[in-house]
Formats: structure tokens, sequence, C-alpha cells
């Protein structure tokens, strides 16, 4: 089973969206909803970080892309949540997104009745707003029994125990090396929330992703993530003496935590950065009792995929959808098709502009950039 702007949200004391014949009343996101949303959240175990009204906030206070979400109820009890945003694009009509910016933006439910009620109504909600486009990523909660096909997009997870030395016996003497020559070569890692650690992984993130060729985020979107998950956020920083060298950004749910952002400078890679990173934060994941680690999206046999492999992670398939509201049906995610040549020449071109400007211009773009 999945578990996976033009229209506004009804205000307080509205009555439900509609009555499904599951007979659960839907309604859409009312301001004052986030306790419950989030207890039922909690407590459902195919929910990820990216469930928590926290993600929904981000969206809307850093990037001004409105809560469009669903909340089924019987007998003034949540039981479904259909997390969803207005995405708007200039000069455009909006999409609803399921959700932005993540892997997985799925409906929870207490049973399928409820799921197949709430992905009715977010069809419903996408027309209601005049949207002519919906977008809706799912993934399933257990790693999958079969070898996913080549190209394939899928989540990474890793089982956690709950003792880091457990983990580590766990790993091949090959990996265990690399992890221990980081630490040979005076590489030290740090853990906060506070601006020093949040402008240090920023400044990581920037150069990688202009080296990428790809947008980079806002700074306040960042931070606006920082500030809503409060202590279900932590920020990781591998230093080389006092230069900040590799950064990751973890999230977490009740059973799960997410790794959405990890970056390091390649000019350090030869003092295995990532290694460390990975590690410190696997193992601080084991102390918390965690559950399960999601090291995020990978393409079946590419390198990130056999990276995220090397630590125990097996594939978790992943859906999607994107198109008209009245076709809503998620399929396997496959990889996209080939970078064209424009395509190809603007990431290259966009690799060689200088930091400031793709500082400037980056997060002006990547805005409206779903995934």
């Amino acid at each position: 089973m999945l578990h996976g702007q033009r229209g506004r949200c009804r205000p307080a004391g509205v009555g439900p969206l509609r009555t499904a014949s599951s007979g659960v009343d839907i309604r859409p996101w009312q301001a004052g909803d986030e306790a419950q949303w989030d207890a039922f959240v909690d407590q459902h175990g195919a929910a990820t970080p990216y469930h928590a009204s926290a993600w929904l906030k981000s969206v809307e206070h850093a990037y001004r892309h409105p809560n469009q979400s669903l909340l089924a109820f019987q007998r003034d009890s949540v039981v479904g949540v259909a997390p969803a945003c207005q995405f708007n694009r200039p000069l455009g009509k909006p999409t609803l997104c399921c959700q932005p910016f993540c892997d997985t933006g799925h409906i929870l439910s207490a049973d399928q009745k409820i799921h197949d009620a709430l992905k009715n109504a977010l069809a419903d909600q996408a027309r209601t707003i005049g949207a002519t486009q919906l977008t809706y990523r799912a993934s399933d909660t257990d790693p999958t029994d079969q070898p996913p096909a080549p190209g394939a997009k899928v989540q990474m997870r890793l089982a956690l125990p709950d003792d880091p030395a457990t983990l580590l016996a766990s790993f091949k003497s090959k990996l265990r090396s690399q992890i221990r020559k980081a630490e040979k070569n005076g590489l030290t890692v740090s853990t906060a929330t506070d601006d020093a650690h949040l402008d240090a992984f920023y400044r990581i993130m920037a150069v990688n992703m202009r080296k990428l060729g790809s947008p980079v985020h806002s700074r306040q979107w960042f931070a606006s993530v920082r500030n809503h998950y409060c202590q279900r956020c932590a920020i990781t920083i591998v230093w080389h003496g006092t230069v900040p060298i590799g950064a990751g950004l973890v999230l977490r749910s009740r059973s799960l935590i997410s790794i959405p952002w990890a970056s390091t400078l390649a000019s350090h890679n030869p003092l295995a950065p990532n290694m460390l990173l990975y590690w410190t934060i696997l193992a601080q994941a084991c102390q918390e009792e965690a559950g399960s680690f999601d090291f995020g999206r990978s393409t079946v046999d590419e390198g990130t995929y056999k990276f995220k492999q090397q630590w125990g992670a097996k594939p978790v398939n992943l859906y999607c959808y994107h198109g008209h509201p009245d076709a809503f049906a998620p399929v396997l995610w496959q990889q996209e098709e080939a970078i064209t040549s424009v395509r190809a020449w603007v990431i290259d071109a966009w690799s060689k502009l200088p930091l400031p400007l793709t500082n400037w211009a980056g997060p002006r773009i990547r805005k409206y950039i779903s995934l």
C-alpha cells in the first residue's frame, strides 16, 4: 500500500470539505491544527520527518507556498492526513504538490478506505485552487524484496541497532578503515543548531551546489527548517582545524532520522570528511534509538547509491505522479530522461559563475523547483 494561489484554506469554524463514502469528514488545514496533526503523524508507522507540520510551516514561511493540506476526521479524531502545498510559479497556474523539496509527502491514514478518500480529496483540492497539475511523491515503509531495476529512484534506509559499536562492527573492514583515516587526518566534528553551525553548513552547501550546476536554497529556508523542527533538527559539521569542510542537516520523526542535505568540499575529500560525517550522524542516531536511518533518494547503481549501500542501507521503493488531478495514479519512480544539450550547457555555465552571484540568484530560482 502506498503511504505513502488562487484559493485559500477555509477559515476556522467552516464545515468539512466533504464527507467521503468511507464515513470520514475531510477538510483543509486550518490555523491551530498543528497539535492534532503532529499527534497523528507521530503515532503512524509510515511517517517520515517530512510529514511533520514543521515542514509545511517551513515551506510557507521561507517561500510563501500556501499550505493546502487535508485532514480526515472520525468522531472529532484525526484518522488521516494528506500534506500538500500550493506551489506557485510566475506566470502560470499553481500546482498542488505533496510535498515540495523532499522525496515523499504521501498520505498517512488509519486504513485503506481513508487513504483512498484522501486521495480523491486531493484531486478535488487541486481543482478548488485552480491547479491543473498535481505532484505526489510516496514511499514504501520497508525495503523491497526484489532488486530494483537499473535507473529506478529509491530511498536508501538502514535499520539501526541501539549501540554504535554494534553498527561499527557490522561494517566491512574497508569502511572502518576509511572512518579511521578521517580521524587520523585530524578531522573533528561538532553538532549543534546555532547560527555558527547553520552558517558553516550553508557555506559548504552553496559551494557544492554551484559545483553541481544547481541553484542553492536560500539560507532563510534552512533557518526556517531549523527553527520549526527545533529539537528534531541537528546540524553536524566536520572541521579541518577551524575550516568547515563537511556538513549535514538531519531531521527526526518518532522512529526515523533522515538526512535531506549533506555536502563536503571537494578540495578536502582526500581527508575523507564524508566518512566521518556519516559515521558521526549514524552513531548519534543509534544512541538516540532512532530505529531507522534514511540516507535519501538515489538512482539504482549510480555513485550515491553505492556509497549508501556500503553502510548497509537497503532500497525502499519510491513512487511519483505529476499530471492532471483527474488521472492521479502514482507509479514507481524512474530516472528522468537523459540531460539535453541545452540543460547540460546551463549546468556547466552555472558551475562557472561567481559564488556571490549564484548565492544571490540561486534561491530566487530554487523556490520554484519543487524537488
